[in-house]
């Protein structure tokens, strides 16, 4: 569906807005942003427990259910003919482009190593995290589409505009009319929060990591402002991207193709040429 006028420019503006943040966040390096990063990442993950937590509170007491919006289910489980064992095959997808998108991570090693005191510890935290998160996505996105079923949206947040889920909310206490907006608005101001954490430090990991595969010379010649360039580089692209359409599953799609290639294709690739190289070199079979 298209947005409205008003909608399209308040989106345009605040797109602006987040695009000079992230200009302006990524001139400085990680190290420098390490309690921003832990304020950011610590309100990602308690708004993601906070969706788990009200969901599964709402599922066990009532099915999604608030008739005045036009949503009503019958029933907590939704099974439809055209699914498999309850699962759209075509949501596999775009799952998967997700999954490997949110875990893209080993491009920007070198540089998210700089934060740790102890570099040994790098494979535990590195390990611990794409667990913890991956095993997060994976229930939340299982529980709310068994609750909300047809109406869960493409921005798993915006099911949260109707939170407590029931309809009741005006005739609640005054203190549990408080409580459900609090809530409500610390999961809809998530997305925003946690792409304010995560694009900044792709940016600066990725072009970091081209940086250092420029030639040394280049590197003494044009020093930080090389560096600067391929972090830029980096997220105009994909900002500009973010600017122009509005379609956060064709976004994903895209991605995700993108994602795939740098998690599978790329990697590969550099190795048999490495190895190639190698074998040339020092005449090794």
């Amino acid at each position: 569906e298209g947005l409205t006028t008003e909608c399209r420019a308040t989106y345009t503006i605040y797109g602006i807005l987040f695009f000079i943040y992230v200009l302006t966040s990524i001139a400085f390096d990680p190290p420098d942003q390490t309690k921003l990063q832990v304020f950011l990442t610590s309100y990602a993950f308690l708004s993601a427990f906070l969706m788990l937590i009200t969901v599964l509170i709402a599922g066990s007491n009532h099915p999604y259910d608030i008739p005045d919006e036009g949503y009503s289910l019958s029933s907590i489980f939704h099974y439809h003919n055209e699914t498999i064992w309850g699962v759209h095959a075509q949501g596999l997808i775009l799952t998967f482009n997700t999954l490997v998108f949110s875990q893209m991570c080993h491009h920007g090693v070198p540089g998210l190593l700089s934060v740790l005191e102890d570099k040994r510890k790098a494979k535990m935290a590195f390990t611990a995290s794409v667990a913890t998160t991956g095993t997060l996505y994976l229930v939340l996105g299982v529980v709310c589409s068994i609750y909300f079923g047809p109406y869960t949206s493409d921005m798993i947040t915006l099911n949260w505009m109707k939170y407590p889920f029931t309809g009741i909310h005006e005739s609640s206490p005054e203190h549990a009319h408080v409580m459900h907006n609090i809530i409500k608005y610390i999961i809809l101001l998530a997305p925003p929060l946690s792409v304010s954490a995560a694009i900044p430090m792709n940016c600066i990991t990725l072009g970091d990591t081209l940086y250092k595969k420029c030639s040394e010379q280049n590197r003494k010649k044009y020093g930080r402002k090389l560096q600067l360039a391929f972090r830029y580089g980096a997220s105009i692209p994909a900002l500009s991207l973010g600017l122009v359409t509005t379609d956060v599953e064709f976004l994903l799609n895209l991605l995700g193709v993108a994602s795939f290639l740098l998690s599978f294709i790329v990697p590969a690739a550099i190795q048999y040429k490495t190895k190639k190289m190698f074998i040339l070199k020092y005449k090794l079979i």
